[in-house]
């Protein structure tokens, strides 16, 4: 694959990517939340394995233990965002809260590994901070129950980077992913099972979303990302991928029919703002540094 065919299949996946949060919140209102993450991750983990048995089967056991493990951390956060995505009537200003796990991984780093906090960083956090003190607006300075449980899940999905970067190097990424999304399931299967009542037959529609959600916004989108990755600089990667959100606010306009307010605007114009300047801040040393 090519650096520009690269990128191409890089912007697909943000596209993709965005359109699993629309086959999410269609497949919500047919299926409990936990019981949709259970079936969703462990068909996309199955699908995964069908492309990468192989390198599957050569993983040593520490291997596999370490990453169910880093994925545990994945599927709590799935369980938090699951039931955010579920109760929010704006998949586009979830997917800008979401997003901001790009300013808040180096900050987990600090706390849990200590590593240096940057000054790019840190001038990004003031528009983030805005951005999300104007969200707040809509409720006279408080979030709503669902804009917390994105925070919170943001948060986790940072702490579960930070893990992935520290304790699963070395390990190839389609396995890898495929028992990370594995985890997930087990772990949506754990919940559904202790606090959702058994499910009853799923609506067709039901059923095309989650497959939608599974197939196209899991699978695919992991097997896409991970080819693309492979032939890009981090540096332009992390550019690209600046899209989701936008793609999921415009998806969520154009089929969903969400019409976020000036204030709800305004903050995600403010968390976009704070991305753009803390991965710009990347690029322009890279530059200078060629200079």
């Amino acid at each position: 694959m090519s650096e520009g065919r690269a990128e191409f299949t890089l912007i697909a996946v943000t596209f993709v990517a965005a359109a699993s949060w629309v086959f999410t919140k269609l497949a919500l209102q047919g299926i409990a939340p936990y019981t949709f993450l259970a079936i969703r991750f462990l068909i996309a983990s199955a699908a995964l394995a069908l492309i990468c048995w192989p390198s599957l089967r050569q993983l040593s056991r520490a291997h596999i233990v370490r990453s169910l493990s880093v994925g545990s951390v994945m599927g709590l956060a799935m369980l938090i965002w699951v039931q955010a995505i579920d109760r929010s009537a704006f998949i586009g200003e979830g997917a800008f809260i979401i997003s901001l796990s790009v300013v808040a991984v180096p900050l987990i780093a600090r706390l849990v590994f200590g590593d240096k906090i940057s000054t790019a960083l840190l001038i990004s956090l003031l528009p983030a901070l805005g951005g999300l003190a104007l969200l707040s607006l809509e409720n006279g300075f408080r979030f709503d129950q669902y804009q917390l449980l994105f925070l919170i899940a943001m948060l986790v999905f940072a702490l579960h980077l930070n893990l992935s970067s520290h304790c699963v190097r070395g390990i190839p990424s389609l396995p890898l992913a495929t028992l990370q999304l594995l985890a997930v399931g087990l772990i949506g299967t754990v919940a559904a099972v202790g606090t959702e009542p058994w499910p009853q037959a799923f609506s067709a529609s039901a059923w095309l979303w989650l497959l939608c959600a599974a197939l196209i916004g899991s699978s695919l989108r992991f097997a896409l990302q991970t080819s693309a990755l492979q032939r890009l600089k981090p540096s332009q990667a992390s550019m690209i991928l600046l899209a989701e959100p936008v793609w999921t606010a415009v998806l969520g306009a154009l089929l969903l029919g969400e019409k976020m307010s000036a204030s709800q605007l305004g903050g995600c114009a403010l968390i976009f703002t704070s991305l753009l300047i803390y991965r710009g801040s990347g690029l322009l040393k890279q530059w200078l540094w060629k200079k």
